[in-house]
């Protein structure tokens, strides 16, 4: 019973500072504020004529408001899940080409590959 009540205690003060409750819903506030900016322009678009310029301010306003409600993602984050996500895309591309394949063997195949690329150069 004391280790259960140890572990309970240090998962909570792990928990504390890392406020990972309030990062989620920040981050699905911000989502919801610049995906209803995307649909007011989307609409605005399908206007028959096109967005008016007070459509354009609107958006542009709801847009900058969005963008000082949201958290912040750290340049470095922000790399490391575009790397993930266009790792994704290649196999996904790669997969397409070779719909029977190994994924394991695809990614270490694609991942000697495009770090053999690198070392020669050939990557801009």
């Amino acid at each position: 019973m004391g280790v259960l009540a140890f572990f309970t205690g240090l998962l909570s003060l792990i928990h504390l500072p890392l406020n990972l409750k309030g990062r989620a819903e920040a981050h699905r506030s911000g989502l919801r504020q610049f995906s209803a900016v995307k649909t007011s322009a989307a609409h605005a678009m399908a206007k028959q004529g096109g967005a008016s310029q007070k459509d354009y301010d609107n958006i542009k306003a709801d847009y900058a408001r969005a963008g000082q409600n949201s958290i912040e993602i750290s340049e470095p984050e922000f790399l490391k899940q575009k790397q993930k996500h266009l790792r994704k895309v290649a196999l996904s591309k790669a997969l397409d080409k070779n719909p029977f394949a190994n994924i394991m063997l695809m990614k270490v195949r694609l991942r000697f590959a495009h770090n053999r690329e690198l070392l020669n150069g050939d990557i801009s």
